[in-house]
Order: C-alpha cells, then sequence, then structure tokens
C-alpha cells in the first residue's frame, strides 16, 4: 500500500505527461518558428476541412458550431466559405518536398446571403440592384434587398498580424459581387473588440449601423456594421436585370492567372538578401502586418 503524498507524486507525474503529450499531439500550438514556415494558401472550403475549421473556431472564438453547421453552410454556399491553410513541405528519403496531406487550417470565413428589409425613408444610398419594393398595410414603402452577411471569421493567434483576416474578407466580398450579384454586406462585432472594428473601417469600408444592447451570450453589446459597394452607391439603378444574371454566372476564383484566383498563396516568409539584417526585416514584416489584419 503506497501512502498518500506517493500516490500524490504519481498522480502529479501522470497528469504532466498527459499535458505535455496533448501539447505536443496539438497542431494549433504552434511556434512563432514552424508558423514561418513554408506558405499560407487561400481556398475555397472542402468537407474534409470541418473538423480543422472547427478547431480553429474552439482556439480563437467563445462563439461555436457544430459540424453539421458547417456542412450545411458548404452546402448552401459553397462558394461563400474559404479557408486559409498553412501549407509546410517535408522532405522524405530523397529529399524531395510534398505538401502535408494533413489540412492545417489557421483561418476561414464563412458568408451567406439574406434578406434584409428596410424602409425606403431610411435608406442612405439607392437600393442594391436586385432589391425589391413593396408596400406594407399602413401605405409605407419597404425595400428587400439581398445582403451579404459575415457569419463567422477566425485566425488563430501565431498566424495574425500577417493580413490573412484582410486577404479572406476581401475575397469574400469579390464571390458575393461577382458570383452571386450582392453588393451589401453586414457583420455583427463585439463592441469591445476595437481591433476588429477598425480593421473593418479602415481596410475594408465598413461603417457601424446600429448598436445592439445584449446581443452576444454573456450579455456583450454588438455593432451591426456595413460595407456598401461603392459602385452601388455611384449607379445602383442602373444595372440591369441582365447584367445580374451575367453576373450570377461568373466566378473570379476560376480565372487562371487573375487577382481572385483559388487557390493562390497569400503569405510566404520574407526573404533574406545578402546585407540585410534579419531582425530588421521580422520588425519591418511585422509592423506591416499589424496595419494590414489588426486581428
Amino acid at each position: 500500500m503506497k501512502r498518500p503524498c506517493q500516490q500524490a507524486r504519481l498522480l502529479f507525474v501522470y497528469l504532466l505527461r498527459s499535458s505535455v503529450h496533448a501539447l505536443a499531439n496539438n497542431p494549433y500550438s504552434t511556434s512563432s518558428a514552424a508558423a514561418a514556415e513554408g506558405h499560407i494558401c487561400l481556398r475555397l472550403a472542402r468537407r474534409t476541412d470541418v473538423a480543422a475549421i472547427g478547431k480553429c473556431n474552439l482556439a480563437t472564438l467563445p462563439e461555436n458550431y457544430q459540424p453539421n453547421f458547417y456542412y450545411a453552410h458548404m452546402r448552401e454556399w459553397p462558394d461563400l466559405a474559404l479557408v486559409a491553410e498553412h501549407v509546410v513541405p517535408k522532405k522524405n528519403s530523397r529529399y524531395q518536398y510534398y505538401e502535408d496531406e494533413e489540412p492545417n487550417i489557421v483561418g476561414y470565413v464563412l458568408g451567406k446571403i439574406e434578406d434584409r428589409y428596410l424602409p425606403v425613408h431610411s435608406l442612405s444610398a439607392p437600393p442594391a440592384p436586385g432589391a425589391r419594393e413593396y408596400v406594407d398595410m399602413e401605405g409605407q414603402r419597404h425595400v428587400m434587398e439581398p445582403t451579404g452577411h459575415v457569419t463567422s471569421i477566425a485566425v488563430l493567434p501565431d498566424y495574425r498580424k500577417r493580413g490573412l483576416a484582410t486577404s479572406l474578407l476581401s475575397q469574400l466580398h469579390t464571390h458575393l459581387e461577382q458570383s452571386r450579384g450582392v453588393h451589401n454586406v453586414g457583420l455583427h462585432v463585439r463592441q469591445g473588440n476595437v481591433a476588429a472594428t477598425r480593421l473593418y473601417e479602415r481596410k475594408l469600408g465598413y461603417n457601424v449601423e446600429q448598436v445592439l444592447d445584449h446581443y452576444y451570450a454573456d450579455g456583450e453589446p454588438a455593432y451591426y456594421m456595413m460595407r456598401r459597394s461603392q459602385a452601388v452607391q455611384r449607379a445602383a439603378r442602373a444595372q440591369s436585370l441582365r447584367s445580374l444574371l451575367l453576373a450570377s454566372h461568373n466566378k473570379p476564383w476560376l480565372h487562371r492567372g487573375g487577382p481572385w484566383q483559388l487557390p493562390r498563396v497569400v503569405w510566404e516568409p520574407p526573404e533574406y538578401k545578402e546585407g540585410d539584417d534579419a531582425a530588421t526585416v521580422l520588425e519591418e514584416e511585422e509592423v506591416q502586418g499589424m496595419f494590414m489584419t489588426g486581428t
């Protein structure tokens, strides 16, 4: 019979080993050195990414979803689910490089389309193309316009300050506009998330339209932010139904060599030239990354 102190010591050693094993096998506890290897590729999400997307969501956000939520989202809006994958080449016995078979999802964005009902007198810009007007029982004119919505966006901490959030959202905006004919996009953000709010306002053209009290489960208020396409504000009524139908068949991510082609590399480690100070190069990249993403 072992003494209580010995039992406590054995329990401590067991828990310590379990913790070390879990950290060693957790792909999301990435060191800065490992995060700086390889490249980061932006692409459409696949069903096989759901587990990795879920882990990224759990590691970064308090709002979490079940796997069926991601499957249903990809089934209904397959072109509005995007991921950033960290691809690290590895050597085999012949010293040739191959991409890792397991997807290492370090960021993602989920978008959808919903109808927004707005009184005509509340519009600060002409209705978007595709909007439908109707009159309610009291004679008030309203507009129902299709609006994009950012359901969720996240980037793992070790991969922030590289412009990934900006790349993901910019790609989503392009898919909504060119493929779906939707020019206005909205999202919710916590009122205390100052860095994200600044990113949406300064880099991506969003503006706060509404403050929603007690929006989140923990009682924190939310900003509802809207991004309106500049082209829509200038000539929303000039776009014909025919051009909308043509836009719905456009897939910019399939254009080879185009700026929105998928998959494509959105981040690579900095190249060091002779005479460059490595610390200086990393510092410059860090400052630029902070300006780009802020999240």
